[in-house]
C-alpha cells in the first residue's frame, strides 16, 4: 500500500532513474533527451519551460504515479506547510494528491509559459505555471542553473519543494519555487479553460502566418515591446530576455509603436521571433550554447559607475544601453535599432522610390507651399490693417488741424475764400507736408486747380503776412 497523500517521502537518495522508454532511443543517439543539465538559464520563459517539458517527457512520461506530497519540503521557512498561494484556485489540501495518485503520466504539453501533465483515466490534468523562479528537478539528474537564482539539489527533496511526486519505478520529481510566484492548478479541458484559453499562439509550435501577424500588429498602438510581452496579444511565451533578443536582431527600437512598423520591419520581426525561439529551444535553453553574437550574454554585465545606463558594446561594436521599457529592464543598441517607418496616421516617413511615393511627395510639397502662402497672406493682411489704422489716426489729426487753421486765420465768416487743400496738408507750425490721403469725396472737391475769382486780401497761414490775390 501507499502512505498518506501528503506524507513526506524518504530523504535517502536512490540510484538515478532510467528515462522513459520513448526517450531511451534519443538518449543513446545523443539527441535532445541526452543533455538535461543546461546551465546559465534566465528566469523561466518559453525556452526554459520547453526545456522543462522535455525533462519531464524524458524521465517521467509513461510512468505510473505512486505518491504525491503537497506540503513544502527541503528545510525552508515554510517546511511542512501547505502553500495555498502556489496551489491556486483555492485548491484544498490533498486535492491535487487525490487527482494524481494511481494514474499514469501519458503526456507533458506546453503552450507559452504554461505546462501541463495529461494523466490516464478520468480526472483533471495538472497545470503548472513557473512564474519567475519555478523549476522541475528530477532526482539524480543535474538541475538547471538559472542566471537569476539557483535551485540547490545537494539534498533531496530540494529546498522550496512545493510538490514532490514519486513514480512506481522509483523516479522522483519535484516542483520548486523559492519566490512562490508559480502556480499549480487542476483543469479538465486545459486548452478550453483559463488561463491557457486566453493565450495567443505559441511562436515555437504555431507561429502565426505573416499576414495574420501583420494584421495583429496593425491594430496595436502600444510600443512593440509591450505587445510582445502581452501573452494574449500576438504570441505567448515571449518574456523579457527573449523579447530584447528578438528586437535586437530585428533592429527595431523597443519604444516604437507596433502599428508604425512598415512591411519590411514586420517581416524581419516575424523571422527574428522564429529564429530566436527555435535556436534557444534546440539547445534546451542552455545559454552557453547560444550564438556568440546574442546580447543575452551581455545583459547581466555590471554597469560602470560612470555610465550607469551603458553596458559596453555588442559583438559588432555597437553601444548597448539598459533602459526601462514597458515597465521592464531593457537592453538594446540605439545605433542600429530604429523606430517604425510609418506614422501612426498610416503615412510612411521612409523615402521610397516609386510613383506613388513621388506623387505623395509632390502633394506634400504643395501642401507645405500652400501653408507658407497662407502664412504670407496673413502677414500682409495684418500689415495692411496696421497701415489703415495709422491712416485713420492721422486723418483725425488732419481734421482737427483743419479746424484749428480755419478758426485761427479765418475767424471772420465773411472772409471765407477757397483755399488750396495742399495748405491744409501741411503742419502749420513746422511747414512740413503730412502726406495725408484724402477720401474720394475730398479728392473730388480738391481746389488746387481752381482759380480764385474774388480779389481780396488774405493772410498767409504759414508766414502770417498779408497776401493780395487777384
Amino acid at each position: 500500500g501507499t502512505s498518506t497523500c501528503h506524507a513526506p517521502l524518504s530523504t535517502s537518495t536512490p540510484p538515478p532513474p532510467e528515462p522513459c522508454p520513448r526517450a531511451r532511443a534519443r538518449v543513446r543517439a545523443g539527441g535532445p533527451g541526452l543533455d538535461r543539465s543546461a546551465t546559465g538559464l534566465s528566469m523561466p520563459e518559453l525556452p526554459e519551460v520547453e526545456a522543462a517539458r522535455g525533462l519531464v517527457e524524458t524521465w517521467c512520461v509513461g510512468k505510473r504515479i505512486e505518491l504525491v506530497v503537497d506540503v513544502e519540503q527541503g528545510g525552508g521557512p515554510r517546511d511542512g506547510k501547505y502553500d495555498d498561494i502556489v496551489y491556486a484556485d483555492e485548491l484544498p489540501q490533498s486535492g491535487v494528491c487525490e487527482a494524481m495518485r494511481g494514474r499514469t503520466l501519458t503526456a507533458c504539453k506546453r503552450k507559452g509559459k504554461h505546462l501541463w501533465w495529461e494523466l490516464s483515466g478520468l480526472g483533471p490534468s495538472v497545470l503548472f505555471h513557473f512564474g519567475m523562479t519555478g523549476a522541475f528537478l528530477v532526482m539524480g539528474v543535474e538541475a538547471f542553473k538559472y542566471q537569476e537564482f539557483t535551485i540547490r539539489d545537494d539534498k533531496w527533496p530540494p529546498r522550496y519543494t512545493k510538490m514532490h511526486v514519486k513514480f512506481k519505478d522509483g523516479t522522483e520529481i519535484a516542483f520548486c519555487d523559492p519566490r512562490r510566484l508559480g502556480r499549480i492548478r487542476l483543469r479538465h479541458q486545459v486548452l478550453e479553460e483559463q488561463p491557457v484559453s486566453l493565450l495567443a499562439s505559441d511562436p515555437y509550435t504555431a507561429l502565426p502566418p505573416l499576414k495574420a501577424f501583420t494584421e495583429g500588429l496593425g491594430k496595436q498602438t502600444r510600443n512593440i515591446k509591450a505587445v510582445l510581452l502581452d501573452q494574449s496579444s500576438i504570441v505567448s511565451g515571449v518574456g523579457n530576455w527573449v523579447c530584447d533578443e528578438i528586437l535586437y536582431h530585428s533592429k527595431i527600437d523597443p519604444n516604437t509603436k507596433a502599428n508604425s512598423l512598415d512591411e519590411d520591419q514586420v517581416r524581419t520581426l516575424h523571422d527574428s521571433i522564429a529564429m530566436v525561439v527555435q535556436k534557444a529551444c534546440m539547445v534546451n535553453a542552455d545559454s552557453t550554447k547560444f550564438p556568440e553574437d546574442w546580447i543575452f550574454h551581455l545583459r547581466w554585465r555590471r554597469k560602470s559607475s560612470k555610465d550607469r545606463k551603458g553596458l559596453g558594446s555588442d559583438h559588432y561594436g555597437n553601444s548597448l544601453r539598459k533602459d526601462t521599457v514597458a515597465g521592464r529592464s531593457t537592453v538594446w543598441a540605439p545605433k542600429i535599432q530604429k523606430a517604425g517607418n510609418i506614422r501612426t496616421n498610416g503615412k510612411s516617413t521612409k523615402k521610397r522610390i516609386s510613383k506613388r511615393s513621388e506623387s505623395s511627395g509632390d502633394s506634400n510639397k504643395r501642401k507645405r507651399k500652400g501653408k507658407s502662402d497662407a502664412g504670407g497672406m496673413k502677414e500682409r493682411a495684418a500689415t495692411i490693417r496696421n497701415r489703415s489704422n495709422s491712416a485713420r489716426k492721422l486723418s483725425k489729426v488732419s481734421k482737427s488741424e483743419d479746424a484749428i487753421v480755419r478758426s485761427k486765420y479765418f475767424s471772420d465768416p465773411e472772409e471765407t475764400v477757397n483755399v488750396d487743400n495742399s495748405l491744409l496738408s501741411m503742419d502749420p507750425i513746422t511747414g512740413q507736408r503730412l502726406n495725408l490721403r484724402r477720401s474720394k469725396r475730398n479728392s473730388a472737391r480738391k481746389l488746387s486747380n481752381t482759380s480764385i475769382t474774388k480779389t481780396q486780401n488774405s493772410i498767409d497761414p504759414i508766414t502770417g503776412e498779408t497776401v493780395r490775390q487777384e
